[in-house]
């Protein structure tokens, strides 16, 4: 009745008319997912098939996982051919989430920022090489980024 929605709509603080959009769409009988779209041929297509599926394809997450753990073991294992220094300065240079000023490393290292930066090519060229000797081609296995 007229007097109920307004108490309703009263009571949520709404509008009337939300309240008899609501009362109308809660009037209507459920439809199931599984029924078909057309009633009157054979059809196959349910409704469930016209919902587009946003979800992750499980063969290509299941394939990104893979290969980000052998990526991962790689570096694992070209990291293990660099001194401890070397190590010390990719670490906070390059894989840290906030990664140190050449400055900053000279200071904790006592060398000048230059001699931090040289001993950061000459990793990163190790790098570069370890990579290689493990992989093969460690630009096509995804591992160095393009300049």
């Amino acid at each position: 009745s007229r007097e109920n929605i307004s108490w309703v709509a009263t009571q949520l603080d709404v509008k009337e008319r939300d309240v008899e959009n609501m009362a109308s769409r809660l009037s209507r009988h459920d439809k199931s997912l599984n029924s078909p779209v057309q009633t009157d041929q054979d059809s196959a297509t349910e409704w469930q098939d016209l919902l587009p599926d946003t979800g992750e394809d499980m063969t290509q997450t299941t394939i990104g996982e893979a290969d980000n753990k052998r990526r991962a073991n790689w570096i694992s294992r070209a990291l293990e051919t660099l001194t401890e220094r070397e190590n010390f300065i990719i670490n906070r240079r390059c894989l840290a989430e906030e990664n140190d000023t050449l400055e900053a490393l000279g200071k904790k290292l006592n060398l000048s920022k230059e001699r931090v930066r040289q001993i950061e090519h000459q990793a990163l060229k190790k790098l570069r090489q370890s990579l290689e000797n493990i992989v093969g081609d460690a630009d096509m296995a995804g591992l160095i980024p393009d300049a």
